[in-house]
């Protein structure tokens, strides 16, 4: 149910917007997101949001995704929508 919501509620205006401040904020690499599916935005957002737990983030199950690991649902345009979201929806 929550992925349905999260692609649906996505604003790729918005996203773009998060990405460039991401950017700005990055003070490390992003060595440990090397894995070719994770796409260069969500990987300056992960590292922003989670810095060293980044890739722990992507493998694990997570509720809010319907208890989905991250990395799975990057396969296809609606679970890249839901986890795009579910980022800009972190507390910070």
């Amino acid at each position: 149910m929550s992925i349905e919501i999260f692609a649906k509620s996505f604003n790729e205006r918005t996203w773009r917007n998060f990405v460039d401040f991401s950017k700005k904020s990055r003070n490390a690499n992003l060595n440990n997101l090397d894995d070719q599916i994770i796409p260069e935005d969500i990987k300056e957002v992960l590292y922003f949001r989670e810095r060293e737990y980044a890739s722990v983030w992507l493998y694990k199950n997570v509720p809010i995704l319907d208890n989905n690991k991250p990395i799975e649902l990057l396969k296809d345009e609606k679970g890249l929508k839901a986890v795009k979201e579910t980022l800009l929806r972190m507390p910070d």
